[in-house]
């Protein structure tokens, strides 16, 4: 027996791939800036919109995980093992200097 998600659109229970998720809207749709927030990582300063973070992180080449473009050598091959703890230490240690900076404790 095969085991399905449903989701209630309308009163009525449909199987969870066949809903949109999102009701199809024609015309602009206005997204409003971000709060301007510390930029603990770098230098300390309040970055105050969407174009000052591009700018920022553009300046120290970061980027943001999940919206970094796939690029064909990133890609694995076949066979190639992927070690999700090859940088474990490195982002454990910047996690914590940056929660030591924002908190003051460990």
């Amino acid at each position: 027996m095969a085991r399905e998600s449903f989701v209630m659109r309308g009163g009525k229970l449909i199987p969870k791939h066949l809903a949109s998720g999102r009701e199809k809207r024609r015309g602009v749709e206005i997204i409003k800036d971000i709060e301007p927030f510390l930029n603990i990582a770098i230098d300390n300063k309040v970055i105050s919109g969407r174009r000052a973070k591009r700018d920022m992180m553009r300046a120290h080449g970061l980027i943001e995980v999940g919206n970094e473009p796939v690029k064909p050598e990133h890609l694995r091959k076949a066979g190639d093992r992927l070690d999700p703890r090859k940088h474990h230490d490195q982002i454990a240690e910047a996690t914590s200097k940056a929660w030591y900076k924002l908190t003051g404790e460990y």
